[in-house]
């Protein structure tokens, strides 16, 4: 058995909050079938709650998606694909200058 549920309807059109993956979260809780999240007519979500909505894709293999287009479908590829990537921090090096006066600042800024 198969449900499909608007997220539209259920979040509105533009979601901007990690907030609203906990709402999505309490729709879906104890469902035991597949249910199928439909973004018809959302037109924005933020990074944030996408990123939400990755966990609990991770944490439901029963749900899939739909419907997303534009912004919202290309924002869900980005955040899903950078999950699956380590990130690589590049070690920098710094070094701490320290200036007695104005003119100090001056000689150093200029050095540069």
């Amino acid at each position: 058995m198969q449900k499909t549920l608007s997220v539209a309807k259920l979040l509105g059109t533009d979601i901007r909050s990690r907030d609203n993956a906990n709402i999505l979260r309490a729709e879906i809780d104890g469902e035991e079938y597949d249910i199928v999240l439909d973004f018809e007519g959302v037109t924005f979500m933020s990074r944030s709650f996408t990123d939400e909505l990755c966990i609990i894709m991770n944490e439901n293999p029963q749900l899939s998606v739909q419907g997303m287009r534009g912004i919202v479908k290309n924002m869900y590829e980005a955040v899903s694909e950078s999950r699956t990537k380590k990130r690589e921090r590049k070690l920098q090096t710094s070094e701490i200058t320290e200036l007695k006066d104005l003119k100090s600042m001056q000689e150093f800024f200029l050095s540069l």
